[in-house]
């Protein structure tokens, strides 16, 4: 018989591979994206009817190039600091990478849907994820109604 997972792990390894493996799932959507963003026919084909300057079309692409990937380094340094909060149980925190994972779970499964099986494991570990918020949150909100003074 299987084992569950739970009974393999205690709670604090649970924490660092959830964490982890949803943090590596961020990198690879964040990749795909990029990747995806980044295919100079696309963006070609897409503001030729607009610009009639080749030159102009460089030199715009270049601008969207860079700011995606200044937007990309930000959001996920951002990420980085919330899931180290996470990982310090900020309720906060928590709410924020449940809800979250819902996201990256929507967008794993467009990617699979649309494009290749590569985002089913992302998918898997944000489908995770949302288990491990929640069930976190949840605890670290009772624990705070119990310690509350009324």
């Amino acid at each position: 018989m299987l084992k569950k997972i739970t009974d393999l792990f205690n709670n604090k390894e649970i924490q660092y591979i959830t964490i982890i493996g949803c943090f590596l799932s961020d990198a690879t959507v964040f990749t795909w994206l990029y990747w995806k963003a980044t295919s100079y026919e696309e963006f070609g084909k897409l503001v030729e009817s607009t610009i009639d300057s080749p030159n102009f079309q460089v030199q715009l692409y270049k601008v969207l190039l860079q700011s995606l990937t200044f937007f990309l380094l930000l959001f996920i340094s951002a990420q980085f600091i919330v899931y180290i909060l996470a990982a310090k149980k900020f309720r906060s925190a928590l709410l924020y990478l449940k809800l979250y994972s819902v996201a990256g779970f929507a967008v794993s499964f467009f990617i699979i849907a649309t494009q290749s099986f590569y985002a089913l494991c992302p998918a898997l570990f944000y489908l995770a994820g949302y288990y491990y918020f929640a069930k976190t949150f949840t605890e670290v909100t009772a624990a705070q109604m119990q310690s509350s003074p009324q």
